[in-house]
């Protein structure tokens, strides 16, 4: 079955006319490469992916519209991890750009790089700036930043599948091993694993290999009979495909990209799984809280509308 939110050809700079832009991460965390396809799939096909940890530096003939969403970010003062050098200027970005700026989440460490008096300046020229968790839209209204909790746009990635296709699987994805243990005592359906570690970009022939194997993934969580995870972009994109999910973290309120979705979504911790606590029965599983379903359509809604606008179909509609 043909998916709705099949990836964009990566596209050069020498090709033309390319109208639209999105981030693409460095590499190492597949959660980055799903948020990418979250935003992509609102874009033409001639969008070009600019890679996050370099958009300081990117460089074009005209002003460029471009997503920017997701996880901020590595710099040459913040963990830096690839085998590239780490470039001299990495946010803000430069006025070639045109951005909007959506289901940000600043990490702690680059706050201070972020939010710099140049930063400052950046956000608020293009503000409100819709943060993807609570931490980041606290951090940026105490910066005089206008900013609004939007959620993630992961929770807007389509399911073309119906519920009768899906398979009888519940899936485990990067859970400890005696909690992995535990559910498939539990469990009479078939338990599979999967994981978004191991990605070495070094492994892989280019940037769309890896956003595929980001696609197959996300195949498999909609078509899934339930899911238990500990990750965040696993459990947002299963509430969008309507797939029973849980999230297992330990110490959500410690955890800085939590707040604000860890409430949209049934959780638990490591030690509620080990003592038969689970919010879930998975052979026979109920649908998700339905509270993220206001974000969904203000995010389609934001997103959408602005696409429109940059390409000047507002008059049209």
């Amino acid at each position: 079955m043909k998916k709705q939110y099949l990836i964009k050809s990566i596209v050069s700079l020498e090709a033309e006319p390319i109208t639209f832009g999105c981030v693409l991460p460095m590499g190492g965390n597949i959660g980055d490469d799903i948020q990418a396809i979250a935003a992509a799939q609102f874009l033409p096909d001639a969008t070009i992916y600019i890679e996050r940890e370099f958009l300081g530096s990117f460089q074009y003939p005209r002003r460029l519209p471009i997503v920017i969403n997701g996880w901020f970010m590595r710099t040459a003062r913040t963990g830096w991890n690839d085998k590239r050098p780490a470039p001299e200027r990495s946010w803000p970005p430069p006025a070639c750009i045109d951005p909007l700026l959506i289901s940000i989440h600043l990490e702690p460490g680059f706050v201070p790089e972020a939010l710099s008096e140049e930063g400052i300046r950046f956000f608020r020229s293009y503000g409100p700036v819709g943060a993807r968790d609570t931490f980041t839209h606290r951090v940026l209204e105490e910066h005089g930043v206008p900013s609004y909790f939007s959620g993630c746009l992961t929770l807007t990635i389509a399911n073309p599948y119906k519920n009768e296709d899906r398979d009888n699987i519940v899936y485990v994805v990067d859970l400890p091993s005696n909690v992995e243990k535990i559910i498939r005592r539990q469990c009479k359906m078939p338990v599979v694993r999967l994981t978004h570690h191991g990605k070495d970009p070094s492994a892989f022939s280019g940037d769309q290999e890896l956003l595929s194997r980001a696609e197959i993934l996300l195949d498999q969580y909609q078509r899934a009979k339930c899911v238990i995870t500990s990750r965040l972009h696993v459990a947002m994109p299963c509430l969008a495909f309507e797939t029973p999910v849980v999230l297992v973290h330990s110490d959500p309120d410690s955890d800085s990209r939590m707040g604000g979705l860890i409430e949209l979504v049934r959780h638990c911790s490591p030690r509620d799984v080990l003592k038969g606590r689970i919010p879930i029965d998975p052979d026979t599983p109920t649908q998700n809280p339905s509270a993220y379903r206001k974000l969904q359509g203000q995010l389609v809604s934001t997103v959408t509308e602005w696409v429109r606008k940059k390409q000047g179909l507002e008059s049209l509609s």
